[in-house]
């Protein structure tokens, strides 16, 4: 484990004056608390000694009318917050389901997993009724223009990311699309994403090393499978998934000058990790932005929860536990497709850890990445460094074969995955499932018939 003793923080060099006091206080008080936290870690505090392994959801569902798909009033979403049935989000109309404890990494685990995940959304569709609104199973709700897009009143953190990305936008390039490009470069545009991450525990340092580098090299194959975000501002702008390159341009505030050396804030890093110390180095690469006065209590939060990597390390200093959260997917179309999609996950990264999978080096791993997300299992990925590029449908028996052996070795047996890698080879992705459907009748003239023709598809589908 390396120390802090001899470490080089990075810095960022392009701070706007007004907040520059603030952000270097900020970052004074983040790199105290990581001093700390790598101490505890290096005397091998955070080593889960024979506890069992635990893992955690987070499922972003976007409520909408049922008639027109237009979002529910934050006061809606509220509600349901009250009843306790799931937290708020950053867009006003979004419900973020989360389980009130982890489940173990066990058949037991995994069931009572399927069966809380079954329950909460039943429980959010039958509180909905009262209000003529539905969950609506996409990872894009792309027929919301920008403006009609709300994000949640009341809390500073939802107004000031956006707003200061807004403000020090400087992407690269401000369009998006591999079919109809759209502006991408509105920060705002995040309210519209709904997606699905997973967090495994890592029985040590060295493992959540290996877990975050593999977890990483996962994201190309686990995106086109799972791509559910096709639609943006009325526009079928990929056939894959929008939701992290989007993202990606609307947050990108890099000065010019740091762009060879500094990757996006957004998405997969520049660079494998080498070290727990070298992972919290990147955060404190970019802005903390979240940095006014009364945020100086919370720098180690606020940088940790600012770091939107596709693979996110969290330090859980209650429990004494190391974890990775894993962050690319799209919420699936059905209760069941999200279940399984979970699943595969964990019995990938478990049979990676298994296996010491060697991570898929990086440039090949960001131009795999670029076509998953273009054309979701159209596209031509590669599993491992030194396989054959194929189209990606075609590694998905590879894939189930390789997730049941990594969760067999946690004594889990879920044969559902088969079915589900069968409905992945046959039918594809559900962006490619819902632009054949969507097909089957004529694209409206006007947007005002946008929503009703997108309804008739998912309804056709069997999704709502």
């Amino acid at each position: 484990m390396d120390t802090t003793a001899s470490m080089q923080w990075p810095t960022y060099q392009n701070l706007d004056p007004a907040d520059a006091d603030h952000e270097s206080a900020m970052r004074t008080r983040f790199i105290r608390r990581a001093e700390e936290v790598l101490a505890k870690i290096s005397d091998g505090a955070f080593n889960l000694s024979g506890k069992d392994r635990v893992f955690g959801v987070e499922v972003e569902v976007p409520l909408v009318d049922c008639t027109t798909l237009q979002p529910v009033p934050q006061a809606v979403r509220d509600e349901l917050v009250e009843q306790q049935l799931g937290d708020i989000e950053i867009g006003a109309h979004q419900l973020e389901l989360t389980p009130p404890v982890p489940f173990p990494f066990t058949p037991d685990g995994v069931i009572a997993f399927a069966h809380w995940l079954h329950s909460q959304w039943h429980r959010v569709n039958t509180a909905l009724q009262s209000h003529h609104a539905m969950i609506m199973p996409l990872g894009s709700i792309g027929w919301v223009p920008i403006e009609e897009l709300t994000y949640t009143q009341g809390y500073d953190k939802y107004h000031r990311s956006p707003a200061w990305h807004q403000r020090h936008a400087n992407p690269i390039q401000p369009t998006y699309g591999s079919v109809e490009p759209v502006q991408a470069d509105n920060a705002y545009w995040v309210t519209c994403f709904n997606s699905i991450q997973v967090t495994l525990d890592a029985r040590t340092d060295k493992e959540a090393v290996e877990l975050v580098n593999w977890s990483n090299s996962l994201s190309p194959l686990l995106t086109a499978l799972a791509a559910n975000a096709g639609w943006l501002d009325h526009r079928c702008v990929c056939l894959g998934d929008l939701r992290v390159p989007v993202w990606q341009i609307s947050h990108d505030a890099r000065p010019t000058s740091e762009r060879s050396s500094t990757a996006p804030r957004v998405g997969l890093p520049n660079h494998h990790i080498t070290s727990i110390p070298d992972y919290l180095a990147d955060i404190v690469r970019y802005p903390f932005v979240l940095n006014h006065e009364g945020s100086l209590e919370h720098a180690w939060e606020i940088g940790n929860g600012m770091c939107w990597r596709e693979s996110r390390l969290k330090v859980f200093e209650q429990s004494q536990r190391l974890a990775v959260e894993f962050r690319p997917l799209s919420l699936q179309p059905t209760i069941e497709e999200n279940i399984n999609l979970v699943l595969l996950y964990l019995g990938l990264a478990n049979w990676g850890l298994h296996n010491h999978a060697e991570p898929t080096n990086v440039p090949q791993l960001h131009a795999q990445k670029r076509e998953a997300e273009a054309y979701g299992l159209y596209g031509n990925i590669a599993w491992g460094n030194q396989a054959k590029r194929i189209e990606a449908w075609e590694n998905v028996p590879r894939l189930i074969a390789c997730a049941r052996s990594g969760l067999e070795l946690a004594g889990i047996d879920w044969p559902d995955l088969q079915s589900f890698g069968t409905l992945r080879s046959e039918h594809l992705h559900p962006t490619a499932r819902l632009h054949t459907q969507l097909y089957q009748c004529a694209r409206p003239d006007s947007t005002r018939h946008f929503s009703s023709w997108m309804r008739e598809a998912c309804a056709t589908l069997r999704w709502i």
